[in-house]
């Protein structure tokens, strides 16, 4: 069994160029993509999507993963969850594209919700965004922004 390592892209650095740079120093094939100059991948444009796509061929690297802005720090439990549904949406096909089973996604802000409340909402949306994944094809990983 081999393991193979892998960072967020945007981690290094914010400039593409330089996060491919700091991927091969490394010595790593292969990419979490999160934001490349300041747009995140699920909700860039398609030219600038497709740009990104054909230079991480020419510098063979894989991309195992989106690190999305779903459910993250900035978007509050009573926020508008379509906007999820939508970057969801919107970052299936590319996944497929590139190859990328995995979807990164976070919990919610509490905000001003109470305890008992978020924790229904968060678990009722993640349940839902779950569904809409499996039906894409891809797998949504979870990472805790809060509680």
């Amino acid at each position: 069994m081999s393991i193979k390592f892998t960072g967020i892209s945007d981690e290094g650095a914010d400039k593409f160029v330089d996060q491919i740079s700091l991927h091969n120093q490394l010595g790593w094939d292969s990419m979490e993509i999160r934001t490349v100059e300041g747009l995140n991948i699920c909700e860039m444009p398609d030219n600038n999507f497709n740009k990104i796509f054909d230079v991480l061929g020419m510098e063979n690297i894989q991309v195992v993963g989106f690190a999305s802005s779903i459910a993250n720090w900035a978007r509050v439990v009573k926020g508008d969850f379509e906007t999820d549904k939508k970057d969801l949406l919107r970052a299936s096909p590319r996944m497929h594209k590139m190859g990328a089973p995995y979807l990164r996604i976070m919990s919610y802000a509490q905000g001003d919700s109470e305890q008992v409340e978020w924790a229904s909402e968060a678990l009722k949306r993640i349940k839902e965004l779950t569904k809409m994944a499996e039906g894409e094809g891809i797998i949504l990983i979870h990472e805790n922004c809060d509680g």
